[in-house]
């Protein structure tokens, strides 16, 4: 005669299974918001970084660095044309402020999320990315 008892799946490994993808979704949840902040921040100072080699390229051919006006101060097509760069992003705007002849700052400021209105800026005299008002950036 064969086996009369039939394995099977029961309800308790069902519910344990559950449990368990329900506390992977759990930590999964909280991380992933500081995750795509984290790949927003770096796509920025990617672009900062652009733009500050941009400028070193601009003042090797003109003699100074490119002074936006005040019209075009924060159209990151304007600096695109100027610069010869293809920056472009819908989390931040960029533009360069404090110009003069011999020194320049770029600046990035963040648009919506949860960094609204946080700030990272480069300038002429230090290629480090400053990151201000932003605790997911750390």
């Amino acid at each position: 005669m064969g086996n009369r008892w039939v394995r099977g799946i029961t309800i308790l490994e069902i519910i344990i299974v559950l449990c368990i993808i329900s506390i992977l979704y759990a930590i999964s949840a909280s991380i992933m918001p500081r995750s795509v902040e984290g790949s927003r921040k770096r796509s920025a100072e990617f672009n900062l970084a652009a733009i500050f080699n941009a400028e070193k390229r601009y003042r090797l051919r003109t003699g100074a660095f490119y002074l936006s006006n005040a019209s075009s101060l924060n159209n990151t097509s304007d600096l695109n044309a100027a610069l010869g760069l293809a920056v472009e992003d819908q989390f931040f705007t960029y533009s360069i402020t404090n110009t003069t002849v011999d020194d320049f700052k770029a600046v990035a400021v963040r648009t919506g999320g949860a960094c609204q209105n946080a700030t990272m800026e480069i300038n002429s005299s230090n290629s480090t990315v400053v990151r201000r008002g932003c605790t997911a950036w750390k």
